[in-house]
């Protein structure tokens, strides 16, 4: 998996290095998949054949460089041990060619991304994993930096990678270091919104579906009233604050980098300063490193 997409976010997930399936993982998502579908799923992990990923809300969803466009939907369930539920979700290559109830390898691979392991709770969605960490707290308070004035963005590429910096005018500052992969995600879903120095990530093939499965997910995801709101040309402000770049931009750093390199600390001036360590026992390139 080295130099792909899913080595670029393995941080917690519980199969980064494994060929073979662990038996924890087969039993967490026995109720929807069997064995050797899974087994299917993580070969296309390992051979890196995801171009791009989609998490939105509960909903997760991938392209895969056989032109398979997959998704699913893990929302909680307190009527399961495992704490949520796989639901709904297609595979424009696979349809049709599974029995009726049967999910193919390719949502299989996009169920195992979205695993992570937490400390306390086993294996859980990414949505689960991104609330149970400060980077959960780090997401609000971007939001709301947003809410009260837009933050300007603009990028430009230092050696192999990219450098994100965001800034209003009241002083507030971020800046964070994307591996290509991390700005090729970025670029896919908010391309527009950011200022491009010099060259941009390429638009590739992976892009136009992604955003496909993306609408899909924002549908599926939507409650009674966004979808009136949808309907009427509009979106609420849940929907924007999770479509936000400050939102997928954290999530991206958070499914990236340990928690562990994560320190909060208030500065001589009284405000608040997020960093990250370095960590002397990881490859450099295995993914981005940023600050807030």
């Amino acid at each position: 998996m080295a130099g792909s997409l899913v080595d670029a976010i393995d941080c917690a997930w519980p199969l980064a290095g494994r060929r073979l399936l662990p038996l924890e993982t087969a039993v967490a998502l026995k109720p929807w998949f069997d064995r050797d579908t899974l087994q299917e799923g993580l070969a296309l992990l390992i051979h890196g054949a995801v171009g791009r990923f989609v998490l939105y809300r509960s909903g997760v969803g991938a392209v895969f460089n056989d032109s398979a466009a997959a998704f699913l939907l893990m929302p909680p369930s307190d009527a399961l041990t495992q704490g949520f539920v796989c639901r709904d979700g297609s595979c424009t290559l696979c349809r049709g060619n599974r029995p009726a109830g049967r999910r193919c390898r390719h949502q299989a691979a996009v169920a195992l991304l979205n695993l992570r392991a937490t400390g306390d709770s086993g294996l859980v969605p990414g949505w689960r994993f991104l609330k149970s960490n400060p980077w959960g707290a780090i997401t609000k308070y971007l939001q709301q930096e947003a809410e009260v004035g837009p933050i300007s963005f603009q990028a430009r590429k230092t050696g192999a990678a990219w450098r994100l910096e965001g800034c209003k005018e009241n002083g507030f500052s971020l800046a964070a270091s994307l591996s290509p992969h991390l700005a090729q995600q970025l670029h896919c879903f908010h391309g527009s919104a950011i200022r491009w120095h010099g060259s941009m990530p390429e638009e590739d093939e992976f892009g136009p579906p992604a955003r496909v499965v993306l609408d899909q997910i924002v549908l599926l995801t939507a409650t009674d009233t966004e979808k009136r709101l949808n309907a009427a040309g509009s979106r609420s402000m849940g929907q924007q604050r999770e479509d936000s770049i400050q939102t997928t931009l954290v999530r991206l750093l958070a499914l990236s980098l340990p928690v562990s390199r994560l320190r909060i600390q208030r500065g001589s001036d009284g405000c608040r300063r997020c960093s990250l360590f370095p960590d002397p026992a990881q490859s450099t390139d295995h993914g981005p490193a940023g600050r807030t």
